[in-house]
């Protein structure tokens, strides 16, 4: 029924609801996080009206979220 295979996204949800779902081919690296959150997240914020300097954004602290470049 299932196989071995998988599947990698990113999310994120706000107050309002969830935001979009971005399916990431491969693996998730600090480039790719950072265009994620320079693009992706941004496009969200700006869908529902959001300032970026008025939110609490958290995550956990895996070492690509934290990398210096981000």
């Amino acid at each position: 029924m299932f196989s071995d295979r998988s599947i990698f996204v990113w999310g994120c949800f706000t107050c309002f609801r969830v935001g979009f779902l971005y399916k990431i081919d491969g693996g998730l690296d600090a480039e790719l996080y950072q265009r994620i959150l320079d693009e992706d997240f941004l496009d969200i914020l700006e869908y529902y009206s959001l300032n970026h300097e008025n939110i609490i954004f958290q995550q956990d602290n895996d070492s690509k979220y934290i990398a210096k470049r981000i």
